[in-house]
């Protein structure tokens, strides 16, 4: 019964029974404690996490016991403890597939790519007799995608048909996934016709979400008409990709027709993610009052990231009015998530209302909130290095500023000015134009540059959006190196060559 309750996800039902177990004089057993743990990690409840592995403690584990040992780092990666999966997969004396997999899991779940990538390479070395299985290349593989880390992919794409698992369709749709997200939306869409035609939706799934980020919303539709022609239905996550995809490519009308053909043809009532991706639609095109108006007429109660959709749109459009709005629901539902107090100070420093910018930098302080670092991460000679903003850490920091300057004046020369509003400090303008120059972005592709052949194509994935100074900026740089330079941040690809962006700066 536990069990049954926690693989229903029912959490609270599964401890209730075990209380009641307890209740009746029964000790549990390693069953009922895996149950348990994997019921803990659902509701991420640190004190009853501590305690199912204190039980194991005192029940006198045995470091051999491989099924007890995968269950607890399990548990310990989906509560965000990577440290204390990584000391029970180490205090493991017998490991199989599946300890292997589950830590590299945790690992890529928790945003530790690089991570989890070494991990997969560790295993083919320690553990050679053990082989990478579904699960392995499930878990390795959306970690190449997170820092774009092509060559890798690639070579593990080589591994899934040594293993005979790249007709896999759960591989093969992870490999189709991977390469979208890295920039090869070529590859891509070759592995996809490669693929053998199934009812499932994974894989159009994959590709719909892959050119709707890199701005090919037109094709992503068509996809979707195709999908529909083989008889392969729509699920909610397909809905997702489309109306993403369309937001994208400021396809605004076509989004709405795909926001009424889900529930009207197929009869899926639209989901609070659903509502997100329309307010972001309507915000991101201008329709400011328009996605605020469907907010108000949600049947659902909006989260966090509807009103973070409208509150993002506010700050594209500088409409602080709305943006307060917006902003006074997030602050209420998610007090805890700094980027929304980023996003409101960035549209106060964008209207240049630095009381606004320093208000919002105080009530941050005060609730002790901390800011994610902007980085931006690059792969050259199949190794992948990440700047962050400022960042003199790198051994080749004295060639990347020095090219860096040469660039900055060869721009200036053809017409390149800073936009001083993505400075969120209020500084003097010399100390602006450095703050702008040394974001991560800018230090990664300059590293591309002196580090790879002349005209080769370049690659930057940065975890956060893109400002528009640095988008700017490398349009000028792709057109004085000669480059296609293309730059994945958090919301979509950017391919730029010759001085034109394919987003037609509209982001």
């Amino acid at each position: 019964m536990i069990a049954a309750y926690e693989q229903s996800g029912d959490s609270t039902a599964a401890f209730e029974f075990f209380d009641l177990m307890k209740n009746q004089k029964l000790n549990p057993d390693v069953l009922t404690v895996v149950s348990l743990a994997s019921a803990v990690a659902q509701i991420r409840h640190e004190l009853n996490c501590r305690s199912i592995h204190g039980f194991f403690v005192r029940r006198g584990w045995d470091e051999d016991d491989i099924f007890v040992g995968n269950a607890i780092i399990d548990m310990y990666g989906k509560m965000n403890k990577i440290e204390s999966s990584q000391v029970m997969f180490d205090q493991m004396r017998t490991r199989d597939v599946i300890s292997w997999n589950t830590l590299i899991a945790s690992y890529s779940q928790n945003g530790f790519a690089n991570e989890a990538i070494e991990l997969y390479e560790c295993m083919g070395r320690e553990e050679e007799e053990l082989k990478p299985v579904q699960g392995t290349f499930a878990g390795v593989l959306p970690a190449c995608s997170h820092v774009g880390a092509l060559r890798k992919g690639m070579k593990i794409h080589g591994d899934t048909i040594k293993q005979c698992l790249n007709s896999d369709l759960f591989v093969a749709t992870c490999l189709v996934d991977m390469y979208a997200k890295c920039g090869s939306l070529a590859d891509a869409a070759a592995l996809f016709a490669m693929m053998p035609r199934t009812t499932s939706s994974g894989p159009w799934n994959a590709m719909i979400a892959g050119h709707g980020s890199h701005g090919e919303g037109k094709r992503a539709l068509e996809l979707f008409s195709e999908m529909e022609k083989e008889g392969v239905r729509p699920d909610h996550v397909t809905f997702v990709s489309l109306l993403s995809a369309c937001s994208h490519g400021g396809l605004v009308q076509e989004g709405r027709e795909c926001f009424q053909l889900m529930k009207l043809r197929y009869g899926i009532e639209p989901m609070v993610k659903h509502y997100a991706c329309m307010v972001d639609l309507l915000g991101r095109a201008g329709f400011l009052n328009e996605a605020y108006k469907l907010i108000e007429k949600m049947p659902l109660k909006p989260d966090g990231g509807v009103w973070g959709a409208l509150l993002a749109a506010c700050r594209i459009h500088g409409d602080v009015e709305l943006g307060r709005l917006a902003s006074k629901w997030l602050f209420e539902f998610d007090s805890e998530n700094v980027g929304y107090y980023v996003l409101l100070s960035n549209l106060y420093a964008r209207n240049g209302e630095w009381q606004g910018v320093d208000r919002i930098r105080s009530l941050v302080e005060e609730r002790g909130l901390w800011k994610t670092p902007g980085w931006s991460s690059i792969e050259v000679d199949n190794k992948v290095s990440i700047f962050f903003t400022g960042d003199r850490s790198h051994a080749r920091y004295g060639e990347i500023y020095r090219e860096l300057v040469r660039l900055m004046e060869k721009m200036k020369q053809i017409g390149y000015v800073p936009d001083y509003s993505f400075v969120l400090q209020d500084v003097e303008d010399d100390e602006k134009e450095s703050i702008l120059s040394s974001h991560s972005e800018r230090l990664a592709m300059v590293f591309g540059i002196i580090s790879t052949e002349k005209g080769s194509r370049i690659y930057i994935f940065k975890n956060l959006r893109v400002c528009g100074d640095c988008h700017n900026a490398t349009k000028y740089i792709s057109r004085i190196t000669e480059r296609e330079i293309v730059v994945r941040d958090s919301n979509r690809f950017h391919h730029f060559k010759g001085g034109i962006c394919s987003c037609g700066d509209y982001w």
